[in-house]
């Protein structure tokens, strides 16, 4: 190939298609909603909000890298049942890398809104071992009528 000649890119990656999103979920009076706002094979995006709870079974993903950032409110990682790893506020975040025990809970008064970048291990068998059940009661879905984040 000669300098200034464009590479030589396989049918394949030209066909795929581009995933255009907008980041605008409902805010909620009670419960948790989670979204999806793009997904590829190895790639997933969703947008969380929590006005209780949050991710609250002690678990760890086999197969998935997750990125969580925090749009608004605070939400408080663990380790494990009890190590606390990191109280995140408005875009703040952390990886949990596959294979690490972990949960995580709102810890404001306010709706958390928690963005979510999860990329899957190709080939690895899809398992998602869970510790522990619920730590507290799930609450039912409570949408606050023209109410979304970014308002």
């Amino acid at each position: 190939m000669a300098i200034g000649e464009p590479a030589a890119v396989e049918q394949a990656e030209l066909d795929r298609p581009f995933q255009r999103f907008r980041i605008r979920p409902e805010l909620l009076a009670s419960g948790k909603k989670v979204t999806v706002l793009a997904k590829s094979d190895i790639l997933s995006g969703t947008v969380m909000v929590a006005d209780s709870g949050g991710e609250t079974i002690v678990h760890a993903q086999q197969f998935m890298d997750q990125l969580f950032i925090v749009l608004a409110g605070e939400a408080t990682f663990y380790g494990g049942l009890h190590e606390m790893v990191a109280v995140l506020g408005p875009w703040e975040g952390v990886l949990v890398p596959r294979g690490a025990t972990y949960w995580y809970e709102k810890t404001s008064v306010e709706n958390l809104v928690l963005l979510r970048a999860a990329a899957i291990a190709q080939n690895a068998e899809r398992e998602t071992v869970r510790f522990t059940g619920q730590l507290r009661p799930a609450a039912p879905v409570e949408v606050i009528e023209g109410k979304h984040f970014g308002d």
